[in-house]
């Protein structure tokens, strides 16, 4: 891992190259155009589970690159977490499905679901 761009996104060395990477499932308060609500605790929250040098584990889907030519990616912690259900389980992000890459769409709705009943991140703090 090479650094986070913000709550969704971060820079990978994949294949001795850097790449800018887009989790795919998720999104997250925004921090550059604007400063959406959670957005600085989303950008902190996906900084500690992907830390600078981190060793991360990743799986593509269907579609390998969004429309900004971002490869799209799911991400796992080298202790085998799913980094966008961990951000959403917590409520720093929200469920985002994007067909064709719906292959863990139920888990990260399933933790928005519980996110959302117990109030946590975002849904606590935000309107």
């Amino acid at each position: 891992m090479l650094r986070v761009v913000d709550g969704d996104t971060l820079v990978l060395r994949i294949g001795g190259r850097s790449r800018r990477v887009r989790l795919i499932g998720v999104d997250a308060p925004e921090t550059w155009a604007r400063h959406d609500c959670f957005g600085v605790e989303a950008s902190r929250a996906l900084r500690r589970l992907a830390p600078v040098g981190a060793e991360m584990r990743v799986v593509s889907d269907r579609e390998p690159y969004d429309r900004f030519g971002r490869r799209l990616l799911h991400l796992w912690t080298s202790r085998g977490r799913l980094v966008a259900a961990e951000l959403v389980r917590s409520g720093f992000a929200r469920a985002l499905v994007i067909s064709p890459n719906t292959r863990y769409a139920a888990v990260l709705g399933a933790a928005e679901a519980a996110a959302r009943r117990a109030g946590a991140g975002l849904w606590g703090a935000c309107r």
